[in-house]
């Protein structure tokens, strides 16, 4: 159809065909199949991203549900880690500040006191604004949260795809120990059969 010529309905010229051109003509001569074709498009690319999610979990041997509760560690992990750092800044400007005062400080000065300067119409500035400040991030205690926990279950790429493949409960010992716990079960029920049943 790249090749073919085109006449425009209302002028009558011949147009050189291009896709844009070839995808009008496809469209209006055969919809349906021109509109399933833009839907399987469009599903085979949600498909392709849905595939390769499946494929990075499974890399990481997580289920969906790990998948979103590591998000979530990860995210809390990084909220404490910059309120720990806050508290850190406080503290330093905290102790810089009082060092200041100790060394700035008229003898006259009461430690703690504030200076009516510190105090305006627009509410705390300075030093009170850097103490209320500090007192608010250290009214609520601040741990820090340490290295971010690791999955203990993966295993590496390999290790964690032969997981899904091959899963612990179709390897031997497992199907070993199931055969077992069958026929314990069948013992178990044959000398509950064989007693007799008190009432």
């Amino acid at each position: 159809l790249l090749n073919a010529s085109f006449f425009n309905a209302v002028t009558g010229a011949e147009v050189q065909a291009d896709y844009w051109i070839v995808f009008h003509y496809l469209f209006l001569r055969h919809m349906q199949l021109c509109s399933i074709f833009i839907l399987m498009s469009v599903m085979s690319v949600v498909l392709c991203l849905f595939l390769a999610f499946h494929l990075y979990i499974t890399a990481n041997n997580m289920t969906t549900n790990e998948f979103f509760k590591w998000k979530s560690v990860r995210r809390w992990h990084k909220k404490e880690k910059q309120k720990y750092e806050q508290s850190l800044q406080y503290m330093n400007m905290d102790d810089a500040s009082k060092k200041t005062n100790n060394n700035d400080s008229p003898s006259h000065v009461i430690p703690g006191e504030l200076s009516d300067v510190d105090v305006g119409c627009i509410g705390p500035t300075g030093e009170l604004l850097r103490q209320s400040s500090a007192s608010s991030v250290s009214d609520c205690e601040v741990i820090d949260p340490g290295e971010l926990p690791t999955n203990i279950y993966n295993k590496g790429i390999i290790a964690n795809f032969k997981e899904v493949l091959f899963p612990y409960s179709f390897r031997d010992e497992a199907m070993q120990r199931y055969r077992m716990s069958l026929l314990n079960q069948r013992d178990s029920s044959k000398e509950s059969e064989g007693k007799p049943k008190t009432i």
